[in-house]
């Protein structure tokens, strides 16, 4: 038990630092310096920070995918300071016993404790409750604080299967594995040219570092650390060889060669952007045609007989001139006046210049202050009596 307390005294003394905010998240949430094992409301930020970044992962220009990968891992960081708060690392995994939060009635679906590494049927239950739960992230069925537990338990429990799994031999190489090509000093250093690796040589060295098996013994540490440090002699922080005289003569002084500009996804980004203006395009025409539909036929149906007024005529926007406390305005034709067009009322040029203006028409009858032109009075009277009457409509 000495070590237990040694294990969690060092989880106590460590400080866990989030990635830095945009302002459009700052504002509104705050990520602060872990000390130790996190509270519940400093998991929640984490939580609510992630879901904020990923609501916005369908808008190019707030999205940041290196932002969203921070916090994943600062996730994944105080969530390990969690379990080994909880479950101290040296004590053998069949000995812990993982208890699941209490799931409302809402949430279809049973955990239960789980002993030791979990089964199969036990980590698909708990991601389902944990995705059934997020789902409902905008309903008022949705709870933060049990979205973290439900969070850590699947971590637990999925840590405790990686443990087992590590345990058993399954990330053992197998004896028919070929071998990745081992390079020594003298190759790699012959391959830096002017602070660059050459393809090769940065293709072949991370397969090699990914294929070394993790170990809960603080020796592997150690190893790994040790043998890291051959290759520190052959590179200094500064890219360049530690032994200048391997490098070729015929390439010393010459360029190097460009590096590679992959814009491929910035060329996906403003491609998909200009599909969509394209189908919002086609969208507003469509839109238009079904207004000039829908007025075309209000006018049908309401400009029938020798008389109308305003109150039947919309304008472009579907409204009718008293939204706007326009006085009403009928015309009728006179039979006895060789079926002219008249109006029911006199009509002064201000009420003109406003009707011409509500229903967007005789725009090169107003000058700039909105007023009728003096001599375009009389055309400015037949259009507003032609429109009215007819229920025309002029769509832009």
């Amino acid at each position: 038990m000495a070590q237990t307390d040694s294990s969690n005294t060092v989880a106590n003394n460590m400080a866990f630092s989030p990635p830095p905010l945009p302002e459009y998240l700052s504002r509104n949430l705050n990520l602060e310096v872990i000390v130790g094992v996190p509270t519940d409301e400093q998991a929640k930020a984490i939580h609510d920070t992630i879901r904020a970044v990923n609501s916005v992962s369908n808008v190019p220009a707030l999205y940041d995918s290196k932002l969203s990968t921070q916090l994943a891992q600062y996730l994944f960081t105080i969530q390990m300071a969690v379990y080994r708060n909880e479950y101290p690392l040296n004590l053998f995994p069949g000995e812990n016993t993982y208890m699941p939060p209490s799931v409302p009635s809402h949430i279809p679906i049973s955990l239960e404790p789980v002993v030791g590494a979990p089964s199969d049927g036990q980590l698909e239950a708990a991601h389902n409750a944990a995705r059934t739960l997020e789902n409902l992230a905008n309903s008022p069925f949705f709870d933060s604080t049990l979205s973290v537990k439900l969070s850590q338990h699947v971590f637990n429990i999925q840590f405790a299967r990686y443990i087992q799994d590590s345990n058993q031999g399954c990330f053992i190489r197998p004896a028919n594995l070929p071998l990745p090509p081992q390079i020594n000093a003298d190759e790699l250093s012959s391959t830096v040219v002017s602070g660059h690796i050459s393809n090769e040589v940065a293709n072949q060295a991370p397969q090699d570092a990914g294929l070394v098996e993790l170990s809960l013994n603080p020796s592997g540490i150690s190893a790994r650390a040790s043998s890291g440090s051959s290759i520190g002699g052959v590179l200094s922080f500064s890219g360049a060889p530690s032994n200048p005289s391997r490098v070729p003569s015929s390439l010393v002084g010459s360029e190097p060669a460009p590096l590679s500009q992959p814009d491929d996804k910035l060329g996906n980004i403003c491609d998909a952007q200009l599909d969509t203006n394209r189908l919002l395009s086609r969208s507003e025409e469509l839109l238009k045609d079904i207004r000039r539909t829908l007025v075309s036929t209000h006018s049908i149906t309401v400009h029938a007989g020798d008389s109308t007024s305003s109150s039947k005529t919309i304008n472009e926007k579907g409204e009718q001139p008293w939204v706007h406390h326009r006085k009403e305005l009928g015309v009728y034709r006179d039979i006895m006046d060789g079926s002219r067009l008249k109006f029911n009322r006199s009509v002064t040029d201000q009420e003109f210049a406003r009707y011409l203006g509500f229903y967007g028409i005789g725009a090169n009858l107003t000058d700039e202050t909105g007023s009728i032109k003096p001599d375009k009075k009389e055309d400015a009277q037949s259009l507003l009596k032609y429109y009215l009457f007819t229920g025309g409509l002029h769509v832009s």
